[in-house]
């Protein structure tokens, strides 16, 4: 059988040796039958170098591709609190921040809304707790670690819950979702989520850090110049709040937003009722209930920049948002590409970013408010209309306003070119202060000279 297979193998050879010569002789093949060999070996050896490319580069995209999906981890976490049994989850990810409810001592009521309420209160130990934690702790041990005994190392913070009535299964989602976003936020312009704590009836309380000047939109309010209040110490500081005081809040605001955005983070509900302010006037930026990050689009490896909400609901003459999926939006500040598509981006941010500079140069005057009904706002605002500029709002501000609020959301400037342009229009605005400092200075030398040489001739007249 082996004879039979060597000498088959033998004849083979023989064949292919003459056919090749045959090949050579009526093609006149100027090389030799090692030479095709050779021609052979090196055409197979660039298949084989192809096919082991193309299996790499398979390999690599695989490997990128994991790469991204822990780059939208965190939208993909995020499904797991379609259930309340994620209450396990959120806590074995931000043990840092868990506080033991019991401990907390509610001192007042500071903010009410439709579902929810933000009360005053003293965190006891809250900062040893948060310094002194172990990766390893449990929460039995840390709660007998809280001694009651100093009444003087306390933390107030603001606690946001819902209220009793309203414990649904959406509206507990919302808040854990708001606790999971602000765990991830590290910027002083945006409000600090300093403790979560859950109840045996879960019910879920966040704290956060006080702001002792409340919303910056009732701090505007009560700071214009239409407010008649006539304490003098409220009129001292009404005069303190100056232009350029109003420029540096909307730089704050700019900075936490390009701090947002550069995450990928999209705020949907920016305004000026939905930022704090502390004693400092540092402004920070809150309410992330409705917030959303933008994922990477696996199947086609690019970013997705836009994403709908659902469908808009039916529009009543006296509301004042449009209610989509268990969720309020504010249509007062919303870009014409959410109001007609339901599309959100952060170049919708930068939209309502350019109401909230409306607001703060008009001192919280509301949005259209000559107009009563949100049907109505919408085509205003949809049929090319804008808002006019505010008195106190010099023209490169309102160009700043007015690109903020350009109908192609591609052409609005980013936060990044917003900053740095309010950066420029407060150098320039410095510049002019001074400019006009050293014009009253030059004035009243000039009268103080005048009246001088008034008093000596005066003087000298008398002598005479």
């Amino acid at each position: 059988m082996a004879n039979n297979c060597t000498l088959n193998f033998i004849s083979f050879l023989e064949n292919y040796e003459s056919n090749v010569s045959c090949i050579q002789k009526n093609l006149k093949f100027p090389f030799k039958s090692n030479h095709l060999i050779l021609v052979v070996l090196i055409i197979v050896f660039v298949i084989v170098f192809i096919t082991t490319f193309y299996c790499f580069k398979k390999s690599w995209n695989l490997i990128f591709s994991s790469k991204q999906t822990n780059q939208s981890q965190d939208e993909v976490d995020l499904e797991l609190f379609n259930n309340l049994d994620s209450f396990q989850y959120l806590f074995s990810k931000f043990q840092h921040l868990e506080y033991p409810y019991n401990k907390l001592i509610f001192i007042r009521d500071i903010g009410d809304g439709e579902f929810g309420r933000v009360v005053q209160a003293k965190a006891p130990k809250l900062n040893s707790i948060n310094n002194n934690r172990q990766a390893d702790f449990t929460t039995i041990n840390m709660m007998n670690s809280i001694n009651d005994n100093n009444d003087d190392d306390y933390t107030v913070v603001a606690v946001k819950m819902l209220k009793k009535n309203e414990q649904r299964k959406f509206l507990k989602q919302n808040l854990i979702k708001e606790a999971y976003l602000m765990a991830t936020f590290n910027h002083p312009n945006l409000i600090q989520l300093l403790g979560i704590s859950i109840t045996p009836q879960e019910h879920i309380y966040l704290l956060f850090e006080y702001m002792s000047k409340g919303d910056l939109n009732s701090f505007l309010i009560f700071r214009g110049p239409s407010n008649q209040l006539s304490s003098a110490n409220f009129r001292k500081e009404c005069t303190n709040l100056s232009e350029l005081s109003l420029l540096n809040f909307a730089k704050q605001i700019a900075d936490g937003m390009k701090y947002l955005s550069n995450l990928g983070f999209v705020h949907c509900d920016l305004s000026t009722r939905n930022c704090l302010i502390n004693d400092d006037l540092i402004v920070k930026i809150s309410d992330f209930g409705l917030s959303r990050k933008l994922t990477i689009d696996q199947g086609k490896g690019k970013d997705v920049r836009n994403f709908k909400r659902g469908g808009w609901s039916k529009i009543k003459n006296d509301e004042d948002e449009k209610l989509i999926k268990n969720e309020k939006l504010p249509i007062r500040w919303l870009p014409p590409e959410s109001l007609l598509f339901d599309h959100f981006s952060i170049q919708s941010d930068i939209w309502a970013f350019g109401i909230v500079l409306w607001e703060l140069f008009s001192f919280a005057k509301k949005p259209y408010s000559e107009i009563s009904e949100n049907r109505n706002v919408i085509k205003y605002i949809c049929d090319g209309n804008r808002l006019d500029k505010p008195n106190l709002a010099t023209k490169s501000i309102y160009n700043l306003m007015k690109k903020c609020w350009h109908k192609h959301p591609d052409k609005r400037p980013s936060f990044d070119k917003i900053l740095n342009t309010l950066k420029q229009i407060e150098i320039e605005f410095i510049k002019k202060e001074k400019k006009a400092i050293r014009e009253r200075q030059k004035s009243l030398k000039k009268n103080v000279r005048s009246l001088d040489d008034q008093t000596d001739k005066e003087l000298h007249e008398e002598n005479v």
